[in-house]
């Protein structure tokens, strides 16, 4: 049944002020229209929808179970239209960000406790990333906007906008107060145990270039997976870092890992930190099924190949055998 939608919503107001004049009135129609409407829609479905009356008009029982859904229907859309302008107005939705950890640190906690107070309908969304990876979020369409240090690659269409500028410095323990009281060289200071965040982070990057554009080769002893392990390391020796970095915190979901890196060589120390995300069977049940798929695949073109390669021999033993038949033969021939 193709009936218009037009005609549910004129309907709906006919039903709410039981009168014609004022639904068209609501709806900034003629009256003579919205009685049209609803004749068309009665002889559409094929039912009485309204008693009329000389003061109005009245729901028969048929026109009430349609109202029941009509109503149910229209405030879904007005729901939905108020919740789109909302949004628009940013008095509510959800807003995901990808961030880094140190533009964490430096924009975003200081002003969220402020933006929960004015926008207390607004739903955050934060997921921690290296820098690189933040922006890929982006651009991924996984995240709204990232907040990201640098240096980081923005390519078109997506626009780079800076917020804050800050230095850095060099922590170093108690233990070395004596050796930095004057100004010390770069290539002095990388003969000493070098603690920073791992590859792939706009630190790490920032200062292997920063090494590299003075002829020096920045080699960390020590690989950080975030910045609140780097504090314990230089405040404390390597037994009080590992037991402090390594312990469990309440009220925390990760697990740190103590390993060693490259493969192989195993010359400098590496924190590694994994932190839980929703785990989504379906996910893996699909993933299982699409690789257990392509096994029977690889299954089958491996018998595919075996059997040729079995038929060539067969093949190849059976014209041998053919051919030393013929040689036989004409030998015997020969010697009549």
């Amino acid at each position: 049944m193709d009936v218009n939608f037009e005609y549910y919503k004129i309907f709906y107001y006919v039903a709410k002020y039981h009168n014609f004049t004022k639904a068209a009135q609501a709806l900034n129609n003629s009256q003579p229209n919205i009685t049209r409407a609803m004749n068309c829609l009665e002889q559409q479905l094929n039912t009485t929808l309204f008693i009329r009356t000389n003061r109005g008009v009245q729901l028969t029982p048929e026109g009430e179970r349609l109202y029941s859904h009509v109503a149910i229907a229209y405030d879904h859309l007005h729901a939905a239209e108020l919740e789109l302008e909302n949004e628009k107005k940013l008095e509510q939705g959800t807003v995901t960000i990808g961030v880094s950890e140190i533009a964490l640190h430096l924009l975003l906690l200081p002003v969220l406790g402020e933006f929960r107070r004015k926008y207390p309908k607004i739903r955050l969304r934060i997921s921690s990333y290296t820098a690189p990876q933040a922006i890929q979020t982006v651009r991924n369409g996984l995240s709204d906007f990232a907040v990201a240090s640098t240096p980081a690659e923005v390519k078109k269409p997506l626009k780079a906008i800076p917020l804050l500028s800050f230095k850095e410095i060099l922590v170093a323990n108690a233990a070395y107060k004596d050796m930095f009281k004057e100004p010390v060289s770069l290539k002095k200071l990388v003969e000493y145990p070098f603690i920073c965040l791992g590859k792939n982070t706009s630190t790490y990057d920032f200062y292997t270039r920063f090494f590299l554009e003075h002829g020096i080769a920045m080699t960390a002893d020590t690989e950080a997976a975030t910045i609140d392990q780097i504090l314990p390391m230089v405040e404390k020796d390597d037994t009080d870092t590992l037991t402090e970095a390594m312990k469990n915190v309440e009220g925390e979901d990760y697990v740190t890992l103590f390993t060693c890196t490259p493969y192989g060589v195993n010359s400098h120390r590496l924190l590694v930190r994994g932190h839980s995300v929703p785990y989504n069977g379906e996910d893996d049940e699909k993933a299982i099924a699409n690789e257990s798929m392509l096994q029977t695949v690889k299954d089958y073109y491996m018998l595919y190949a075996i059997l040729a390669v079995a038929a060539a021999i067969l093949i190849t033993v059976l014209i041998k055998i053919i051919r030393d038949r013929k040689v036989s033969r004409g030998s015997k021939e020969g010697g009549k």
